[in-house]
């Protein structure tokens, strides 16, 4: 698939529900909800969803910051983990996807959030990039490189 098409494919939200949520390999993890444009998103759009989570219910809202055709994709996020044991889990996540580079999701905590550094339920450290392909980077390792196991 090339580039456009996957860019055609991510820029339709409400298809995200189908892919991500109908048609998500486990139901631990998977769409819910879909608010947003009917139509392929632009810079400064704004979509909220929810979904399950293996421990409970995520309440996301986003706004659109890259939006170009082939080339990137990229939204800012404010989510809510609603946790079924545990307290509520806040965060901010930076995600961007860019043709023929790697995909990250920066993650950070939220104002109200204080503590040692910890990951993020997908495992990505709270301030450190995230590649899909290895996981979370660690303390000085670029991310995109596979992780080391010590």
């Amino acid at each position: 698939m090339d580039a456009e098409a996957v860019y055609d494919v991510l820029s339709d939200l409400r298809m995200h529900l189908d892919w991500a949520g109908e048609q998500a390999p486990g139901k631990v993890f998977r769409l819910l909800t879909m608010d947003a444009p009917s139509r392929s998103v632009t810079v400064g759009d704004q979509f909220a969803s929810s979904g399950a989570n293996v421990n409970g219910t995520f309440h996301d809202r986003s706004t659109m910051v890259q939006a170009e055709r082939g080339a990137r994709f990229g939204f800012d996020t404010e989510s809510t983990l609603e946790r079924s044991h545990g307290r509520t889990w806040k965060a901010r996540v930076g995600h961007r996807y860019a043709s023929g580079g790697p995909a990250t999701a920066r993650w950070s905590p939220t104002p109200a959030r204080s503590g040692p550094r910890t990951t993020s339920p997908t495992g990505c450290a709270w301030d450190a990039p995230c590649d899909p392909r290895h996981g979370a980077a660690r303390d000085g390792q670029e991310a995109g490189q596979p992780r080391r196991d010590d």
